[in-house]
C-alpha cells in the first residue's frame, strides 16, 4: 500500500501472488482527500488489514480485504480528532492489535481473525506527553508497545487477550523528549 501526494491524496494497493504479476492499483475506499501515513498486516491466510490517519482532522481509520477481495467498502473509525501515528502488529492465527497517539496519549485496540468488528479502545500511556508509539506482536498475540515522551522513551507489555500492564518510562539518562524508538 502507498499514499498518492502524501498529506493530501488517498491510499493505493497492489498485490502478488507468488509466480505471477502484481495487480493493478487500486484505490483504498474512504482513504482519499488526506491520507498522510499508514501501516499494513498480512495474516497467515493472506487477509489483510490496514490503518491509517488522515489531515488535517486527524483521524485514524482501518480497513481490511481478503487475499483476492476488495478492499471493505466503508472504513473502519478507530479514534476521530488529533490521532495520528498508527501501527499495526499481529500473530500467528491473524489477530491484528494496532496502535496510535492521540493528544498525545497512546491507545491501543484489537481485532479477533476474522472479524471486521474492533474490541475496545484502550488507553495504554495516558499521562501526556507521549508520541509515535511502536508495536511488535508475538506468535502467541502478547505485544509490546514503545513510544516517544517528553518523559523518556516509554513502555507497555499487553498480554494476549487481557487488559496492559501498567506502562513504564524506561530508566535512565533522558532528553526531552526522547525519540524513534523500535522495538
Amino acid at each position: 500500500i502507498w499514499i498518492t501526494n502524501f498529506g493530501s491524496g488517498s491510499l493505493r494497493s497492489a498485490n502478488k501472488l507468488f509466480g505471477m504479476p502484481w495487480s493493478a492499483p487500486d484505490l483504498v475506499p474512504g482513504s482519499g482527500n488526506g491520507a498522510a501515513y499508514c501501516d499494513l498486516a498480512v495474516a497467515p491466510n493472506g487477509d489483510v488489514t490496514i490503518v491509517w490517519f488522515k489531515a488535517p482532522a486527524d483521524i485514524v481509520f482501518a480497513s481490511d480485504r481478503t487475499l483476492l477481495g476488495p478492499w471493505a467498502a466503508v472504513p473502519t473509525t478507530l479514534s476521530a480528532g488529533n490521532a495520528v501515528y498508527p501501527r499495526l502488529g499481529i500473530d500467528a492465527v491473524g489477530n491484528v492489535i494496532g496502535t496510535w497517539e492521540k493528544n498525545t496519549n497512546i491507545f491501543f485496540a484489537r481485532k479477533p481473525f476474522g472479524s471486521a468488528v474492533w474490541g475496545p479502545v484502550l488507553t495504554a500511556y495516558g499521562l501526556g506527553g507521549a508520541f509515535a508509539p511502536q508495536i511488535s506482536v508475538n506468535l502467541a498475540g502478547d505485544a509490546a508497545l514503545v513510544w516517544s515522551g517528553t518523559a523518556g522513551v516509554g513502555a507497555a507489555y499487553i498480554p494476549a487477550n487481557q487488559v496492559a500492564d501498567p506502562a513504564i518510562i524506561l530508566p535512565g539518562p533522558r532528553t526531552s523528549p526522547d525519540s524513534t524508538p523500535t522495538i
